[in-house]
């Protein structure tokens, strides 16, 4: 009886101690397993991929910002017509510096007279000499040219040399004197005025006298006058002037002389506009 009852507990026993080691084990693996699956969690998002990346619609929708378009850098000013004919000009005269020279040099008015030489201003029409009316006579003043012939229309344009004077009112007195002279010399001429032609952008920003401000300033008196004393002025620069009222680039190759092209525009203008 004694003997049954402690086999009995013995096995009951032993039960007890393999079913505590199954227990402990199986714990032990669950830990092990548990350790090896868990992946930490990271403190922030990690960031897309650069290719992968989709911009916001907002973003998309944004239309990239474009430069402001510049002035064409060409002429505005188109004739109507072709004006006059060229025979309107077989007795002009044009009076002027380096610009009016090349109206001669080009051919632009091929049957009148070009009394022009560089850097000739508005003083010295009556004293400097450089005109000659037969290839074995001595030169003459512009002044003492008008004194040989009769001339039914008398082109001037002169302003650019004085443009660094430091009083302009004395470049005007002096015009105005020399249009008086023109009224006793040639008396049934009709007289023309011509404004300043524009220099281009790059020269007006070079230089501290020759540049469009102050041109403009000389051809606003310019007007002035001419109607003052009853003669026609002509503001000739719109003719060979850009969208921003200087002149193009292309136009010569030192922003202040034109090439063909532009001296043709110049005609065209002046064919115009004949009265």
């Amino acid at each position: 009886m004694h003997r049954a009852s402690y086999n009995r507990t013995s096995l009951l026993r032993a039960l007890a101690a393999a079913l505590a080691l199954l227990v402990c084990l199986l714990a032990g693996c669950a830990k092990q397993n548990r350790g090896a699956d868990v992946t930490p969690v990271p403190t922030h998002a990690p960031s897309a991929s650069p290719l992968k990346e989709t911009p916001a619609p907002s973003a998309m929708a944004t239309p990239t910002a474009q430069p402001t378009p510049s002035l064409p850098d060409v002429p505005v000013w188109q004739p109507s017509g072709e004006g006059v004919d060229m025979s309107y000009f077989d007795d002009a005269v044009f009076i002027g510096d380096s610009r009016s020279q090349g109206l001669e040099v080009f051919g632009i008015f091929p049957r009148s007279d070009v009394f022009a030489a560089q850097g000739l201003s508005v003083k010295e029409l009556g004293t400097k000499a450089f005109i000659k009316l037969r290839p074995d006579a001595a030169p003459v003043t512009v002044i003492d040219a008008l004194r040989a012939k009769s001339y039914g229309k008398v082109y001037v344009m002169l302003g650019t040399t004085e443009l660094g004077w430091s009083y302009p009112e004395i470049f005007i007195k002096e015009y105005g004197a020399f249009i008086d002279t023109l009224r006793q010399l040639q008396p049934q001429a009709i007289l023309y005025v011509q404004a300043i032609l524009p220099v281009s952008e790059a020269k007006s920003a070079a230089h501290a006298t020759c540049n469009n401000v102050r041109i403009g300033q000389y051809n606003q008196m310019l007007a002035q006058l001419a109607e003052e004393k009853g003669v026609v002025f002509l503001p000739v620069g719109e003719a060979v002037a850009n969208a921003n009222g200087v002149l193009p680039a292309d136009a010569g190759m030192d922003g202040v002389h034109l090439n063909k092209t532009y001296y043709l525009r110049w005609q065209q203008y002046l064919r115009a506009n004949a009265r």
